[in-house]
């Protein structure tokens, strides 16, 4: 795919060279940096005036949330600050180690993913972050090979994965607010758009240096960092067909096999060429074909049925008619011998069916499912 052209605009200077942080408020009114500096910048969405400074607080920053009211950072020390918006003010710390008085709780460990990311240092511009998709159910890293791979977060399967868009290494990645796009940035001055649902490319721009992303929450507006500290606030960043993908609802994490999407249990599926098997109807309600003999005879003349048998010279024929218009056995002899005739006989118990199933057909977990003989 060719490289869009875009009107760059101009970039701000928010921090010394090295790593940078940000992030926009949930209600995107407000965009907040940190870097390697003691200084905590806080931008007004949609103003060209100067941010709001905080300062006295940690060096080397690592990390950055927010909500409305305040934002968290964290610290290369281990240190992990709260935040006033409404002040702009320190507020307190929430934990400097776990062995500090603060929190003395071991944290436990519930799952451990090896294998998927390279080691790197703290000041090193490639990235291995993991990146939550919005749909909570899975996450996104980058590979040793410029990849960006999915990860299920129920049982650690590796799902789609975004292959081929850069040259070189992988230093951002953030996904769109409804999870319908993923951006990446990479080494190759590149900024790339995929789609989640295909992972193809949509879109490329060319930037160099860019070390950290940010989507804004509602609003075309796309910003992003650069090694040498700077921030680039772009509004009108996507193009009209990619901005409609932007308004879609909130789309699923891209699995190989969806879970959400499965058939529960063992249900047979839908043909795969679209035939629906019909309804059938029960047996009582079952018609005659068209050359049934009710069909060719008609429906009978008179009010009722008339009868078969006629008891036309007395010898009891019409005695003991059931309601199915038979003769019952009364009046045979009982039989010596025993009656070792199978009886069908009706019970309140009723076998539990099992649905039809096939090898194969059990539900998918992960990208894997069992075979059944």
């Amino acid at each position: 795919m060719a490289t869009i052209p875009h009107q760059r605009v101009r970039g701000r200077p928010a921090h010394p060279n090295g790593p940078t942080f940000l992030t926009y408020t949930p209600d995107g009114t407000k965009l907040i940096t940190a870097g390697s500096n003691n200084v905590i910048r806080v931008y007004i969405t949609g103003s060209d005036g100067e941010p709001t400074n905080i300062d006295d607080c940690n060096d080397n920053n690592t990390a950055l949330a927010a909500n409305n009211d305040l934002f968290i950072a964290g610290a290369e020390d281990g240190s992990v600050c709260v935040y006033s918006l409404e002040t702009y003010l320190y507020e307190k710390m929430l934990t400097r180690s776990v062995a500090s008085d603060i929190s003395t709780e071991e944290p436990t460990l519930t799952k451990k993913y090896d294998g998927l990311i390279r080691r790197l240092e703290s000041d090193d511009e490639r990235s291995s972050k993991a990146i939550w998709h919005p749909d909570g159910r899975a996450f996104a890293i980058p590979t040793v090979t410029r990849d960006v791979q999915v990860v299920s977060q129920d049982d650690g399967e590796k799902q789609r994965a975004f292959s081929g868009g850069h040259m070189g290494d992988i230093t951002a990645l953030a996904w769109s607010p409804n999870g319908a796009m993923l951006a990446t940035s990479a080494s190759d001055r590149k900024i790339v758009l995929w789609d989640s649902r295909t992972q193809k490319t949509i879109a490329r721009y060319d930037y160099s240096g860019v070390i950290n992303i940010a989507w804004h929450p509602h609003n075309n507006i796309f910003s992003f960092v650069t090694s040498e500290g700077e921030l680039f606030i772009y509004p009108n960043f996507l193009s009209a067909e990619n901005w409609r993908i932007f308004q879609q609802p909130p789309q699923s994490a891209p699995f190989i096999h969806d879970p959400l999407s499965d058939t529960p249990g063992n249900a047979r599926k839908t043909l795969v060429n679209g035939i629906v098997k019909p309804h059938t109807e029960s047996r009582a309600e079952r018609r005659g074909t068209p050359d049934s003999l009710d069909d060719i005879l008609g429906p009978q003349s008179g009010g009722e049925e008339e009868d078969f048998v006629e008891d036309d010279d007395g010898a009891g024929y019409l005695e003991g008619i059931n309601g199915h218009g038979k003769r019952s056995n009364g009046h045979l002899d009982g039989l010596d011998r025993p009656d070792v005739k199978r009886r069908t006989t009706y019970q309140t118990w009723q076998p539990e069916i099992h649905q039809a199933f096939q090898p194969g057909s059990t539900p998918w977990k992960g990208n894997r499912r069992y075979l059944c003989e």
